[in-house]
């Protein structure tokens, strides 16, 4: 079971990930039958926040031997919602659902790459005594 700082970190990176990808998901559902799509879009949505949610905690584990300052996941998080921006058809769900689930599936790989990255150059090496409160 992951302490608790490295779910608290996991949720600020999904959280900020769910956040990013909403916003530029807003105004999409405009168009016709724009109640179907908006539910459509935020499930895709959440769908997406809890991989990012499973991702940061892998990557948090990954990465337990380093302090990780909170601006990092945050950062980390916002790039990773851009990234996944890049499957233009999570705006319109119910036209593509297989395109959906191969893009949110797909998503695992931006969005941890990003956070090992952005995580290892922004964080510090903790000393080798602190290593066993961290367990």
């Amino acid at each position: 079971m992951p302490n608790v700082r490295v779910l608290r970190q996991a949720a600020y990176f999904a959280g900020s990930v769910f956040i990013t990808v909403e916003l530029a998901d807003f105004p999409m559902p405009i168009f016709a039958n724009w109640k179907a799509n908006a539910v459509a879009i935020s499930l895709v949505n959440l769908l997406i926040c809890l991989i990012a949610f499973a991702t940061g905690i892998l990557a948090f584990r990954m990465l337990k031997a380093r302090a990780i300052r909170v601006l990092t996941p945050i950062l980390a998080g916002l790039l990773s919602g851009i990234e996944i921006i890049q499957f233009a058809p999570f705006s319109f769900p119910l036209a593509f659902p297989w395109y959906i689930v191969v893009g949110v599936l797909s998503s695992i790989a931006p969005m941890i790459l990003t956070l090992l990255i952005l995580g290892y150059v922004f964080s510090k090496r903790k000393d080798p005594l602190s290593l066993s409160e961290v367990k």
